[in-house]
């Protein structure tokens, strides 16, 4: 982001590789820490934070406990009177982050504190030509990654989601000793 921003380093900001901190001049300072809790038991590192706010990235691969100690550790060190925020980008799989943000947004149920902005293709740096390459993507995936239609997959009347359908299918089949069954799952009536 510093060299997207023509940020130049040791000018315009400082890095510390070994503590993973970035400072500017006016004494903002960015911490990052992994939030893993095979290396962090007991959210140690994480409970150890002092911010006035913070950005957790791909919240969605944290275990929810791991996320609540994160988001909790905002608004601690104000001296200037920043706002105490919380930034979180997520890909609302099934679990914790899409029960919790994507449904209750999309019912219009989210508590007021809590705001969803979502990216879209507009605001995409990708290329047109990436784009396109991307949308010959299965239809669950696009629908899911392109279209953020996150419900797609989320089939709990049915006997196979979709995603996983759409992966074994083939209109090709080499010969083998495999025997192979076809079963059209979705014409069944009980």
């Amino acid at each position: 982001m510093a060299d997207k921003m023509d940020l130049v380093e040791n000018e315009d900001f400082t890095y510390n590789q070994q503590a993973k901190t970035i400072t500017f001049p006016n004494k903002s300072v960015i911490v990052f820490v992994e939030a893993d809790p095979t290396k962090d038991r007991g959210s140690k590192k994480i409970k150890g934070i002092n911010a006035s706010g913070n950005h957790i990235d791909e919240a969605d691969e944290l275990e929810y406990e791991m996320f609540i100690q994160a988001t909790s550790r905002k608004g601690r060190r104000n001296e200037a009177g920043q706002p105490s925020i919380s930034i979180v980008t997520m890909n609302p799989n099934d679990g914790w982050a899409k029960e919790l943000y994507y449904d209750r947004w999309q019912a219009g149920t989210l508590p007021a504190n809590i705001r969803v902005i979502e990216f879209d293709l507009s605001d995409s740096w990708l290329s047109a030509r990436d784009i396109a390459a991307l949308m010959t993507n299965p239809d669950w995936w696009v629908q899911r990654y392109m279209m953020n239609n996150w419900n797609f997959s989320d089939e709990s009347t049915s006997l196979f989601k979709s995603r996983h359908w759409a992966a074994s299918l083939t209109d090709r089949l080499e010969a083998t000793d495999l025997r192979v069954a076809g079963y059209d799952v979705a014409g069944q009536r009980n």
